[in-house]
């Protein structure tokens, strides 16, 4: 498969060009089977994810002062496009199943054990050096996009601040910062200003879907999470 993409419906959405969009379904040069499947994925993925994705990460106020116009400029594309995959072409949008794309972006397997997330030889030594059963699960639960399991440890008083080992080791605030900034460096030339011209290869639009996983993953934490008084960092 081509690492560069040419499909012009494709490249309109992931830089959030309605008008070249809309233009491209009244001349027909639309093809309906991107609805269903765009290619390149472990299994179907629909061109108005791609759009979803985007409305995950638009956010003007997560941004330094001077980048919001532009960043508030393609939210505003952005949600054109989705009112076209809405109205024009009657796409309902789904929530995304991020752990049953885990092949295509960077987490771990769902069969993967503490074991392996973690880099030990054996559970029972963090047990035996005083951490907490339920921070290790969830990070592991963080680690494989469970949300259902990361809810349910949240709401059980699981501490997404525990640092596992030590200062250096294992934290779930710390995992999702890390694998966000290095998706976030990968995309940059593309967002907020998507300009005209840019070559867009498969790999941005995974980098994308990832992206959009890792925020995903922080806003549930951050609505899930009981007990615990977070006072900076991620979840400020």
């Amino acid at each position: 498969m081509e690492r560069e993409v040419n499909n012009r419906s494709i490249i309109a959405v992931f830089l959030a060009q309605p008008e070249r969009f809309e233009e491209l379904l009244k001349e027909g040069l639309f093809d309906g089977a991107l609805l269903k499947d765009i290619g390149g994925f472990s299994k179907p993925f629909s061109i108005w994810r791609i759009s979803q994705c985007w409305e995950m990460l638009a956010d003007p106020n997560d941004f330094i002062e001077i980048a919001r116009p532009d960043v508030e400029d393609f939210k505003k594309r952005n949600d054109r496009i989705i009112e076209i995959f809405k109205k024009e072409l009657g796409v309902d949008f789904t929530p995304i199943d991020y752990q049953s794309y885990h092949d295509d972006f960077y987490c771990a397997d769902p069969n993967c054990t503490p074991e392996d997330i973690l880099l030990i030889k054996s559970a029972h030594e963090m047990l035996n050096m005083g951490f907490r059963k339920i921070d290790i699960d969830l990070y592991c639960a963080v680690a494989k996009f469970n949300f259902g399991e990361t809810k349910m440890l949240l709401e059980n008083g699981a501490d997404p601040t525990v640092w596992l080992f030590n200062e250096s080791g294992f934290q779930v605030e710390d995992y999702i910062r890390i694998e966000s900034s290095l998706l976030d460096y990968n995309l940059q030339h593309f967002f907020p200003i998507c300009k005209e011209g840019v070559i867009i290869e498969r790999q941005d639009i995974h980098d994308l879907f990832g992206r959009a996983a890792y925020e995903t993953m922080k806003l549930w934490i951050k609505k899930n999470v009981k007990g615990i008084n977070i006072k900076d960092g991620l979840y400020e």
